[in-house]
């Protein structure tokens, strides 16, 4: 309850919902809403559209910026000097031999 209670306290959560719904329906396609903060990927909201999937596995939890699409894009638009704070505080941790080192 307060993690949703702080979730909807966030402009870009309020502005971004019906807009990722929208966009999931359009595509059938899973779209999530993830910020920085702190230097990691927080997830603040998902749909599936038409997919059957449980996205509530996901919201509130923190990922590494570098093992997902989102968090690589963001990262993307951070000057380096910030990339390199990131990584020196939170490393580059492997999730799968394939993960981006």
């Amino acid at each position: 309850e307060y993690g949703s209670y702080v979730r909807n306290q966030y402009d870009v959560f309020q502005t971004a919902k019906p807009r990722i719904r929208e966009l999931a329906d359009r595509t059938g396609e899973m779209v999530w809403l993830i910020v920085e903060e702190n230097g990691m990927a927080m997830y603040l909201f998902g749909d599936g559209g038409s997919l059957d999937i449980n996205v509530d596995s996901l919201i509130g939890t923190w990922r590494h910026l570098h093992l997902n699409s989102g968090g690589k894009a963001i990262l993307s638009e951070f000057p380096e000097k910030r990339v390199r704070e990131i990584v020196a505080t939170h490393g580059l941790p492997k999730r799968t031999p394939y993960s981006p080192s």
